[in-house]
């Protein structure tokens, strides 16, 4: 077989692979007649006519017909249609191939490539748009309480913030014009230009404290507002008021006090004799246990120690236990750990022993006891009935404080003693030590406690012990 045949044939094989056959042209059928037709004519000449030139000319009509089929290289790899589909043809009659390439996959994969990177290029921009938003967009609050006015206002205007809502109010001993609160508070973050919400002082005249003497909570609060006056309400318990309702206050009636001065009022939260559940404070913070135990209507004392158990700066044990039925008023011992150390002193075991041989015990360990009379007619009176930090798992530093609640038997009768021109630390002991709970008014703001000007109960009232007792004293700067 000539050269020429065997190269035919394998282009034929090729294009099978690739593609379906397909019917041939006209101008491959042009090209067959014209060999034919040389043939026919020369049939007589054939010892003297070349044939290879022949076939060489055909085969170059069918080389320039076949480059005039294929597709521009731009418009291939644009994507261009390669499907050979002619005119009113339906493209998907034809395989998207050409020379072994499938060309639809191509076009899928630069596509899908391209959302890819158009899908990350969107995320980093986003990713950026939200950084910027988090770092450059936010403002530290600045601490604006205690400056006048004008110099908060200066201080907005320089960090970036504006000013909101400015609000007056009186409050006793501070001049007029200083910022008195804030909202947001100080540290907060917020967004650049946020407002910033100020409470100035204003001028404030004297006011008479008004009786509200056995009125209701609501009604005691709305008489003292009325006249410009803060309250400030502690839990008492009362056999003789009804409960919610006012049992006794500080400043008394008639008092002549500052326009925005605080009245501390006795509030009955049930009867004297009546037992309490104690809540569970275990797990919070110190600030946060005070607030619980108190709010309950009990008198709670915080030591700190070394101990082996619980978490840092938490609760870890309680005096008495949760769910305990206490008397009302009853003091209760709470323990928060300062971490676990092995170097500090221990603490002796003192529960079950008398009072005097207790106190010699803590004072010989090293420390400092705190005695708190209890309620307990299972006990001998003069007994230390619980300790705080117990002797197990727990070590102090020389100094600190041990609290130790001894037994007074049944009896919860306490008289009331004169605490009158005493300093108000002086007074606070005296109550301790026949176990009443002194809660001292607040006074205006840059006033410390001075010596007491007014108490309630009077001295000589007879009383329960654990109550607190109202001291109202004169301001000293």
């Amino acid at each position: 077989m000539p050269w020429w045949k065997r190269t035919k044939q394998t282009e034929s094989v090729t294009e099978t692979e690739v593609a379906p056959p397909k019917e041939s042209t006209a101008t491959e059928t042009s090209a067959i007649l014209s060999v034919e037709e040389s043939r026919a004519g020369n049939s007589v000449q054939s010892d003297t006519v070349d044939d290879d030139a022949v076939i060489s000319d055909v085969l170059s009509g069918l080389r320039a017909d076949l480059q005039s089929q294929l597709p521009d290289a731009d418009e291939f790899l644009a994507g261009g249609d390669t499907t050979g589909a002619a005119d009113g043809e339906n493209p998907s009659e034809h395989t998207n191939t050409f020379m072994g390439l499938d060309v639809s996959v191509a076009k899928r994969r630069r596509t899908y490539l391209t959302l890819v990177i158009v899908g990350l290029v969107t995320l980093l921009l986003m990713v950026g748009g939200v950084w910027a938003w988090l770092t450059y967009g936010q403002i530290t609050v600045p601490d604006l309480v205690g400056q006048p006015s004008t110099e908060a206002i200066k201080v907005l205007n320089e960090v970036g913030l504006k000013v909101g809502a400015m609000n007056e109010t009186e409050v006793a001993g501070v001049e007029p014009g200083i910022v008195v609160n804030q909202d947001p508070i100080v540290d907060k973050k917020v967004r650049r230009g946020s407002a910033v919400d100020l409470t100035v002082s204003m001028a404030a005249d004297n006011v008479l404290v008004p009786d509200v003497t056995g009125k209701t909570r609501e009604a005691a609060r709305e008489t003292l507002s009325a006249e410009r006056l803060s309250v400030e309400e502690i839990p008492t318990f009362s056999n003789t008021v009804q409960t919610g309702s006012v049992v006794g206050f500080l400043p008394t009636a008639g008092t002549e006090v500052p326009g925005g001065s605080t009245v501390s009022l006795l509030v009955a939260k049930g009867a004297a004799d009546a037992t309490v559940e104690m809540p569970k404070v275990l797990g919070l913070t110190a600030e946060a246990a005070e607030t619980v135990l108190r709010e309950a209507g009990f008198n709670p004392h915080i030591y700190y120690a070394s101990t082996s158990f619980g978490n840092l700066d938490e609760v870890v044990a309680q005096t008495p236990s949760s769910k305990t039925a206490a008397t009302s008023g009853a003091v209760v011992l709470v323990l928060v750990s300062r971490g676990n150390s092995t170097t500090e002193l221990t603490v002796p075991e003192l529960v079950g022993k008398p009072r005097a041989e207790a106190e010699t015990s803590v004072s010989a360990a090293g420390f400092a006891a705190e005695i708190f009379e209890i309620v307990d007619s299972s006990v001998a009176t003069g007994t230390v009935v619980a300790q705080t930090p117990p002797s197990k798992d727990s070590l102090l530093k020389a100094g600190d404080s041990l609290g130790l609640l001894v037994s007074r038997g049944a009896d919860t009768a306490v008289t009331v003693p004169n605490l009158l021109s005493q300093d108000s630390s002086t007074a606070a002991v005296a109550l301790q030590a026949v176990g009443l709970v002194a809660r001292i008014v607040p006074l205006p703001v840059g006033l410390q406690p001075g010596l007491v000007a007014q108490q309630f109960p009077a001295d000589g009232t007879a009383y329960r012990l654990g109550l607190p007792v109202l001291l109202y004293t004169e301001g000293t700067r």
